[in-house]
This record gives C-alpha cells, sequence and structure tokens, in this order.
C-alpha cells in the first residue's frame, strides 16, 4: 500500500513521476541512510527546478 500509494501523492505534490521519486527514496538511503530517504523526496523537487528556473531567467535576459 505505501510503495504505491506514498510515491503517488509525493509525485502529484511536487510535481515529479511517481517513479523518479522511488528512485530518489532508493538513491538516498542508499547513499545517506535514513536521513537520506527522508531528504531525498525534497532534494529531488528542488533539482528538478532549477533548470526551469535557469531558462525562464535565461529568457528573461534575452528579451532585455
Amino acid at each position: 500500500e505505501l510503495n504505491i500509494i506514498s510515491p503517488k501523492v509525493f509525485g502529484d505534490t511536487i510535481g515529479l513521476h511517481p517513479l523518479v521519486i522511488i528512485i530518489a527514496i532508493l538513491v538516498g538511503f542508499k547513499v545517506g541512510g535514513v536521513f537520506g530517504g527522508i531528504f531525498s523526496v525534497p532534494i529531488a523537487g528542488v533539482l528538478a527546478i532549477i533548470p526551469e528556473f535557469w531558462l525562464m531567467e535565461r529568457k528573461k535576459l534575452e528579451k532585455g
């Protein structure tokens, strides 16, 4: 139940695909243990937003 519903809820809230959330949690646990697993979803969300923000700022600079 938690393996299916939790990634779906996190994915809808953060805007990431549930598979990305599962992979982020697995990598987080592997790299940082329990704390890595807890903080992996917010870190994945931030890492997904950075390129979008960068492109938006770049377009603003090109327009003048």
